[in-house]
Protein backbone atom coordinates (compact mmCIF):
# COMPACT_ATOMS: atom_id res chain seq x y z
CA UNK A 1 0.00 0.00 0.00
CA UNK A 2 1.10 3.62 -0.83
CA UNK A 3 0.27 6.36 1.29
CA UNK A 4 1.05 9.89 0.06
CA UNK A 5 1.10 12.62 2.85
CA UNK A 6 1.40 16.21 2.23
CA UNK A 7 4.36 18.44 3.36
CA UNK A 8 3.54 20.77 6.40
CA UNK A 9 4.80 24.09 7.51
CA UNK A 10 6.61 23.02 10.80
CA UNK A 11 9.73 21.02 10.51
CA UNK A 12 13.14 19.82 12.35
CA UNK A 13 16.06 22.28 11.12
CA UNK A 14 17.94 19.91 10.19
CA UNK A 15 18.79 17.05 6.94
CA UNK A 16 16.27 13.95 7.92
CA UNK A 17 14.26 11.55 5.82
CA UNK A 18 11.64 13.66 4.31
CA UNK A 19 8.86 11.57 5.85
CA UNK A 20 10.38 12.60 9.59
CA UNK A 21 11.16 16.29 8.50
CA UNK A 22 7.74 17.71 9.77
CA UNK A 23 6.66 18.40 13.27
CA UNK A 24 3.28 18.95 12.91
CA UNK A 25 0.53 16.81 15.21
CA UNK A 26 -1.66 15.97 11.93
CA UNK A 27 1.77 14.91 10.38
CA UNK A 28 2.97 12.80 13.12
CA UNK A 29 -0.73 10.99 13.28
CA UNK A 30 -0.59 10.33 9.35
CA UNK A 31 2.86 9.01 9.71
CA UNK A 32 1.53 6.51 12.84
CA UNK A 33 -1.54 5.40 10.97
CA UNK A 34 0.82 4.97 7.78
CA UNK A 35 2.86 2.70 9.54
CA UNK A 36 0.17 0.97 11.25
CA UNK A 37 -0.74 -0.65 7.49
CA UNK A 38 2.60 -1.42 6.93
CA UNK A 39 2.22 1.44 4.33
CA UNK A 40 5.43 2.88 2.12
CA UNK A 41 5.30 7.06 3.07
CA UNK A 42 5.61 9.23 0.24
CA UNK A 43 5.82 12.79 0.82
CA UNK A 44 3.62 15.61 -1.52
CA UNK A 45 6.40 18.65 -1.01
CA UNK A 46 5.46 21.29 -2.26
CA UNK A 47 9.64 22.17 -3.18
CA UNK A 48 10.67 18.61 -4.44
CA UNK A 49 6.99 17.37 -6.02
CA UNK A 50 6.44 13.65 -4.49
CA UNK A 51 9.55 12.09 -2.85
CA UNK A 52 9.84 8.63 -1.10
CA UNK A 53 9.88 9.33 2.36
CA UNK A 54 13.21 7.88 3.33
CA UNK A 55 15.06 10.36 1.13
CA UNK A 56 17.17 12.66 3.44
CA UNK A 57 15.61 16.57 2.71
CA UNK A 58 16.96 19.87 4.20
CA UNK A 59 14.03 22.31 5.55
CA UNK A 60 12.29 24.66 3.54
CA UNK A 61 9.33 26.73 3.09
CA UNK A 62 7.49 26.16 -0.05
CA UNK A 63 4.02 25.73 0.02
CA UNK A 64 0.70 24.45 -2.87
CA UNK A 65 -1.71 26.87 -0.78
CA UNK A 66 -2.08 30.09 -2.52
CA UNK A 67 -2.58 32.14 0.23
CA UNK A 68 -0.70 30.25 3.22
CA UNK A 69 -2.73 31.17 6.49
CA UNK A 70 0.81 30.16 8.65
CA UNK A 71 3.62 32.67 9.58
CA UNK A 72 6.76 33.53 9.01
CA UNK A 73 9.04 35.55 11.18
CA UNK A 74 10.41 38.52 9.55
CA UNK A 75 14.18 36.99 8.68
CA UNK A 76 11.95 34.52 7.01
CA UNK A 77 11.65 36.21 3.80
CA UNK A 78 8.50 35.02 1.21
CA UNK A 79 7.53 31.77 0.47
CA UNK A 80 9.65 29.98 -2.46
CA UNK A 81 7.85 29.22 -5.68
CA UNK A 82 5.64 26.06 -6.00
CA UNK A 83 6.67 23.48 -7.55
CA UNK A 84 5.30 23.62 -11.34
CA UNK A 85 2.10 21.06 -12.54
CA UNK A 86 4.67 19.87 -15.00
CA UNK A 87 7.39 18.91 -12.30
CA UNK A 88 5.22 17.45 -9.78
CA UNK A 89 3.70 15.25 -12.99
CA UNK A 90 7.30 14.64 -13.66
CA UNK A 91 8.10 13.35 -10.17
CA UNK A 92 4.83 11.24 -10.46
CA UNK A 93 5.73 9.59 -13.27
CA UNK A 94 9.29 8.80 -11.96
CA UNK A 95 8.04 7.21 -8.57
CA UNK A 96 5.68 4.64 -10.41
CA UNK A 97 2.83 4.99 -8.20
CA UNK A 98 -0.52 4.49 -9.79
CA UNK A 99 -2.59 3.75 -6.25
CA UNK A 100 -2.65 5.61 -3.30
CA UNK A 101 -4.69 6.39 -0.02
CA UNK A 102 -3.93 10.50 0.08
CA UNK A 103 -3.32 12.54 3.47
CA UNK A 104 -3.23 15.62 2.81
CA UNK A 105 -4.64 18.94 2.63
CA UNK A 106 -7.27 20.36 -0.02
CA UNK A 107 -4.59 22.20 -1.74
CA UNK A 108 -2.33 19.94 -2.16
CA UNK A 109 -4.99 17.06 -3.75
CA UNK A 110 -5.83 19.74 -5.76
CA UNK A 111 -2.21 20.09 -6.73
CA UNK A 112 -1.77 16.43 -7.61
CA UNK A 113 -5.35 15.74 -9.25
CA UNK A 114 -3.93 19.09 -11.90
CA UNK A 115 -0.33 17.27 -12.23
CA UNK A 116 -1.13 13.75 -12.51
CA UNK A 117 -4.46 12.52 -11.98
CA UNK A 118 -5.00 10.68 -15.02
CA UNK A 119 -1.79 8.43 -14.33
CA UNK A 120 -2.08 8.21 -9.96
CA UNK A 121 -5.26 7.24 -8.84
CA UNK A 122 -5.61 8.20 -5.29
CA UNK A 123 -8.33 9.14 -2.59
CA UNK A 124 -8.50 10.89 0.48
CA UNK A 125 -10.31 8.46 2.96
CA UNK A 126 -10.45 10.08 6.00
CA UNK A 127 -11.38 13.46 4.91
CA UNK A 128 -14.35 11.73 3.20
CA UNK A 129 -15.49 9.96 6.33
CA UNK A 130 -14.87 13.08 8.60
CA UNK A 131 -17.58 14.55 6.38
CA UNK A 132 -19.89 11.76 6.13
CA UNK A 133 -19.51 11.62 10.04
CA UNK A 134 -18.97 14.64 11.43
CA UNK A 135 -20.02 17.11 8.74
CA UNK A 136 -16.74 18.38 8.19
CA UNK A 137 -13.32 17.46 6.98
CA UNK A 138 -11.14 19.29 9.36
CA UNK A 139 -7.70 17.68 10.31
CA UNK A 140 -8.55 17.47 13.60
CA UNK A 141 -11.70 15.09 12.47
CA UNK A 142 -8.80 12.90 10.14
CA UNK A 143 -6.63 12.92 13.50
CA UNK A 144 -9.73 10.90 14.96
CA UNK A 145 -10.42 8.63 12.94
CA UNK A 146 -6.90 7.88 11.72
CA UNK A 147 -6.64 6.68 15.68
CA UNK A 148 -9.79 4.78 15.61
CA UNK A 149 -8.65 3.01 12.21
CA UNK A 150 -5.03 2.11 13.71
CA UNK A 151 -4.27 -1.46 11.11
CA UNK A 152 -7.24 -0.33 8.59
CA UNK A 153 -8.33 1.04 5.73
CA UNK A 154 -11.62 3.23 5.91
CA UNK A 155 -13.77 1.54 2.51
Amino acid sequence: MEVIIGCGFGKKDVVTPAADLYTSAYHVTCRRWAASINARVWILSAKHGLILGTKPIAPYSCTFAPHPTHGFAADTGPLEPRITARALRATVMVSGIKRAVLLAGKDYEEALEEAAGDILSFRAPFRDLAIQRFNNGRRGYQQQLMIEYAGRIPR
